[in-house]
């Protein structure tokens, strides 16, 4: 934008021009930020939790059978929320597809909406504002064990809870505490456990260090305590522990909500947007250092009060806070202000260089889906360089350069290696001209945001073709759900041969939970996803683990960290007896749905119209058992009964 541009990059004015050259200009900018986040965050569906979400919605619309499905049996995390009673009406209007669209696309925009409101609170109306939002869209989003990030691209209210949470700091930043307190507790109707870090930070920035303020958090810690007493959910579980048999179920489905098992994951992931932010807290002017210093210690201290309570402690109320969640905040904060501690720091030492590289490693990380172990070390590198530079009031010596730029040179090499694999892999799940378009897009307009004073100035045509060109572009690839994904989530009914051998029927589906919620209307005996509610409700982990602990005998495909191959390193079971096993272990099952024949056994066979989603990393030798399309259905009546 137009303006005079100070030594940090803000602008000391606001941009100039007629009313109509501004709208053009936002126009463009508006089209730059769609273009970079369709390009890295493009649509998958109903995918990850989203998929829970919508079943909730769907039970809360009555669906026949879901009320006995192992995920609402004993209780669901639906009571925590009040996302459903807004959603659900959509879902019984439009469907389950196009209501996850319409929701996707609408969250989607609010985040954004609200990023820019904490950008421009923290920035001003200038370039640097949009240049760190673009930079924090293209930045990694992950946190914690990373199987969750901020601005997610599905629908769960932890995106609108996100966006709201922004919404109200970006408030307490201008002064305005009842907009920022309202928005806040709007964020925690819709999910308390994303909005909690951000009560905290704007408390932090609010509230006044006096005995009314201690008064006041005691007095609240004594309503806690008083619906504990009185075990009102969730409070009450504040008096309850759990045993050692069930934090071992819990453990075993949901290790990312143990801080202590994170391992390297979570210091490489937070390792970058850490260092950012304890920047600023150190040297930073002294609005950016004290924003940065409450975000550190509401984070950290979330994580620490999290391990010691949930972990340490067993505390069941702790666990299911899941408090390590505030990391989401750290991580925003921090990517949200790389670009000015970059322009902030020396131009003549390696600081500054290091910590570029070690942004733009991150980004190509975000784009590939790879933990940033090189923008960790070039970051490291950086924060050494800087200290002996600024600590010891010198610049640095032969031997010390080249220390750092060997770090630099190895974590590039490593970057582009491990790149070089993750981009093959890409381009045979997307094809080859879609894993080259997408980071092309998002580089022309991170790199447009970037040098947008520059640009718009030299190449006014440019300015005012190209960024709709990549938005269109971006648009175009934005549908990125597989076939399976699509057969799924379409309006057309299902196989009414298939439907009549699974109704009524209590399935196992290998991998089939969606075709059976939201293509079939039935519930679903065990998947991965149905443990989600094992930290919340004892009876759930029980009775998942037992599902588990012998359905895993068939050696199926499972997802993520559920997965368990079989010994022999094989797929599917051994043996018809191995599955005639099974069933007589669950006389409750009727139907079991595997992707593999059973040697010796026949049963019926479906082929699906679209290849079964997660097949591209199935296990075995990739042989004639590996048909992507086929589904081998066996009767454990059958099973059961003795041989003749």
């Amino acid at each position: 934008m137009s303006g005079v541009a100070g030594p940090d990059g803000t602008s000391a004015n606001a941009p100039g021009g007629g009313g109509a050259a501004r709208l053009a200009e936002a126009l463009a900018l508006g089209a730059l930020l769609v273009a970079l986040w369709l390009s890295v965050r493009p649509y998958q569906g109903i995918a990850h939790d989203a998929r829970l979400y919508m079943a909730q919605a769907l039970h809360r619309l009555g669906r026949a059978g879901l009320e006995g499905d192992l995920f609402f049996q004993y209780g669901s995390q639906d009571s925590f929320s009040a996302f459903s009673p807004v959603f659900a009406p959509a879902v019984a209007l439009w469907g389950p597809a196009t209501a996850h669209l319409v929701f996707a696309v609408i969250g989607q925009a609010v985040w954004l909406a609200a990023l820019w409101a904490l950008a421009r609170s923290l920035f001003g109306r200038g370039w640097l504002g949009l240049a760190s939002m673009g930079v924090a869209i293209a930045m990694v989003p992950n946190y914690g064990w990373g199987v969750l990030s901020y601005g997610e691209r599905f629908v769960t209210p932890r995106l609108l809870a996100e966006a709201i949470t922004l919404l109200a700091l970006a408030a307490a930043l201008r002064g305005r505490r009842g907009a920022a307190g309202g928005l806040v507790c709007a964020a925690g109707l819709l999910h308390p456990l994303m909005a909690l870090p951000g009560l905290a930070a704007i408390l932090a920035l609010t509230l006044p260090r006096n005995r009314w303020t201690v008064l006041g958090g005691a007095a609240a810690l004594g309503a806690v305590a008083a619906l504990a007493a009185a075990g009102v959910e969730p409070f009450g579980r504040a008096l309850q522990v759990y045993d050692e048999a069930w934090l071992a179920i819990v453990r075993d489905r949901t290790p990312h909500a143990f801080v202590a098992d994170w391992s390297w994951r979570g210091p490489v992931l937070g390792a970058l947007p850490l260092l950012i932010l304890s920047l600023n807290a150190a040297s930073g002017p002294p609005r950016d250092a004290r924003l940065a210093r409450i975000v550190l210690l509401v984070s950290g201290g979330l994580v620490l009060l999290g391990w010691l309570g949930g972990e340490v402690l067993r505390n069941v109320l702790v666990m299911n806070l899941q408090l390590w969640r505030g990391l989401w905040i750290l991580t925003l904060m921090g990517n949200l202000l790389a670009v000015r501690t970059v322009l902030r720091l020396p131009a003549a030492g390696r600081a500054r260089p290091c910590l570029i590289l070690a942004i733009a490693a991150n980004v190509i990380s975000a784009w590939t889906g790879l933990l940033p172990h090189a923008s960790a070390a070039m970051g490291l590198a950086g924060l050494l360089a800087l200290a002996v530079e600024s600590g010891k009031g010198r610049a640095l010596t032969r031997w010390e350069r080249l220390a750092i730029d060997l770090v630099v040179a190895v974590s590039a090499v490593f970057l582009l290696v491990t790149v070089g694999v993750a981009a093959v892999r890409q381009g045979a799940a997307e094809g080859a001209a879609v894993a080259v378009l997408r980071p092309l897009i998002a580089l022309g307009a991170l790199g447009l945001l970037l040098g947008w004073r520059r640009v718009s100035a030299a190449r006014p045509a440019l300015v005012a073709l190209l960024p709709l060109a990549l938005a269109f572009a971006a648009l175009g690839l934005a549908d990125r759900r597989t076939a399976w994904t699509t057969y799924v989530e379409t309006g057309a009914a299902p196989d009414p041969a298939l439907a009549a051998l699974v109704s009524g029927r209590t399935t196992y589906w290998e991998g089939g939970l969606e075709l059976l919620w939201f293509k079939l209307g039935q519930p679903s005996f065990y998947s991965c996803t149905q443990g989600a509610g094992v930290m919340f409700y004892r009876a759930t982990a029980f009775e998942y683990a037992r599902r588990a602990g012998i359905l895993r005998l068939l050696g199926m495909q499972e997802e993520g960290h559920c997965a368990r191959p079989r010994p022999d390193g094989g797929a599917g079971p051994t043996s018809a007896e191995a599955l005639a096993s099974v069933c007589r272990a669950l006389p409750e099952l009727d139907l079991v749905v595997l992707s593999r024949p059973v040697a010796g056994l026949e049963g019926a066979l479906w082929r699906a119209p679209a290849p079964w989603r997660p097949l591209e990393g199935r296990r075995g030798d990739g042989g004639a058992d590996d048909d992507p399309y086929a589904f081998h259905l066996y009767s454990c009546a059958d099973l059961r009964a003795p041989p003749r």
